[in-house]
């Protein structure tokens, strides 16, 4: 189950960041605005799914994950330089899905 949850993120970030360039350490100002749609904590950080704020639609169709990394090698996948592995707990994407329905 760990690797389908890291699969989905991954296919998640893969499809958000293809042709986009890299945002470098000294960025001040983000790039977008997220809003947080799906979370499982009511204070602090915590994994979460994310969508563009309603200001940028020209990205609907793609959310933010925001989880634990796992490095490939604990995987036993290869990973693509630029792409990241998330775990995020499977009930975190059934809130996601559903509210995205």
């Amino acid at each position: 189950m760990l690797i389908a949850l890291a699969v989905v993120a991954l296919v998640a970030i893969r499809f958000f960041f293809a042709g986009r360039p890299a945002a470098s350490a000294g960025d001040i100002s983000p790039a977008f605005t997220l809003r947080p749609i799906a979370n499982l904590c009511s204070a602090g950080s915590c994994p979460t799914v994310y969508e563009f704020d309603a200001d940028q639609r020209r990205d609907s169709g793609r959310l933010i994950v925001q989880g634990f990394t796992v490095s490939a090698a604990q995987a036993g996948i290869d990973v693509p330089d630029g792409e990241a592995l998330v775990e995020v707990p499977l009930d975190l994407l059934k809130e996601a899905l559903q509210k995205l329905a």
